[in-house]
């Protein structure tokens, strides 16, 4: 049975307690029915304890809860923090409804999970430190005022890896929005994971990343580029040889870079649409050596031009075709 703290029907809840504590079995804050929960007060939530948001309910808080193991935040409304603090996670997070982060340093401890099936966005001030892998199966922002987010490599499976399932998008408009910290505390770029059909990469700033890596079969990335951002990746790994694809929207010339081409250039198939409205295939690419910023060697994904004897064979078509043209007038 469910105690503690509700919000339901409609109604609006302003929680101005300096401190409450839940310890009960399934006690906690349970918001729904379209009602909104306003608090101002510390928070804790121990083991066995719920802050639940449901669809169309929303929770406001100016101080952030704190969450001991075995706990849980379930969130299918919205969950609003405007304080300036931080959040560590030791329980399990959902979200599949709205999680926004503002001056808010989210932190999950070794014990929980978290995974954002919802809208999620890390605005101005935020950052996350989470541990082994991140799932996004909806929309997940983080924004050029956030400080970024970190991945924290416990020698888990799914270690320091962004994972985008179920047509994800991943919109970053800060630049190398995300790192990985190894067990041995180095620093190294993130693997992106496309999971499913129809993922998207929206791209507001510059990012690097490790591996472009495709875990099953005809599953497919949308990079969408801005005016100027560019996107690194330390090579391309799949599960499968043929199934890889990777669409590109504004493309234009050294704007993706791989270090490693070898099997981006094998195993990827690739379509864009250029900025002036072209439409490319996997025949219109080459991988163009070059380098990055900071001196870093590889490839450019750029467009293939043509040898100038395709330029005099189209130059005499067309001087054929006004011959006739001529004749025939």
């Amino acid at each position: 049975e469910r105690t503690g703290l509700k919000a339901d029907n409609g109604s609006t809840v302003n929680w101005n307690v300096t401190r409450s504590s839940f310890a009960k079995l399934n006690s906690g804050v349970y918001v729904s029915g379209n009602s909104t929960f306003n608090n101002t007060g510390a928070m804790e939530f121990k083991s066995g304890t719920v802050l639940d948001v449901e669809a169309g309910s929303t929770f406001n808080t100016t101080v952030a809860p704190t969450f001991a193991s075995g706990s849980q935040l379930n969130v299918a409304g919205n969950y609003n923090y405007t304080g300036t603090s931080s959040v560590t996670f030791g329980g399990d997070v959902n979200v599949s409804g709205s999680f926004v982060a503002k001056d808010l340093d989210v932190k999950l401890g070794t014990s929980g999970r978290i995974i954002f099936n919802g809208a999620t966005t890390f605005a101005a001030g935020s950052s996350g430190d989470f541990i082994g892998a991140m799932v996004i199966g909806k929309t997940f922002a983080v924004e050029s005022g956030s400080n970024g987010i970190t991945l924290r490599d416990m020698d888990t499976m799914y270690r320091g890896r962004i994972m985008l399932n179920n047509g994800a998008e991943l919109t970053l408009g800060k630049e190398n929005a995300f790192k990985s910290i190894t067990s041995e505390g180095k620093e190294r770029n993130v693997n992106l994971l496309i999971m499913s059909k129809n993922t998207k990469l929206i791209l507001n700033a510059s990012n690097k990343f490790d591996q472009l890596y495709y875990s099953g079969n005809n599953n497919s990335v949308d990079v969408v580029l801005d005016d100027s951002s560019t996107l690194l990746f330390q090579g391309m790994s799949s599960t499968a040889e043929s199934g890889n694809y990777l669409n590109i929207t504004n493309f234009e010339d050294n704007r993706i870079f791989f270090i490693n081409k070898e099997l981006a250039e094998k195993q990827l198939t690739i379509s864009a649409t250029t900025k002036d409205g072209k439409t490319l295939t996997t025949e219109d690419f080459e991988f163009v050596a070059g380098q990055y910023t900071e001196g870093i060697n590889g490839y450019w994904l750029n467009a293939v031009v043509p040898e100038p004897s395709t330029y005099a064979m189209i130059f005499g078509a067309i001087a054929l075709g006004f011959a006739a043209y001529r004749r025939r007038k």
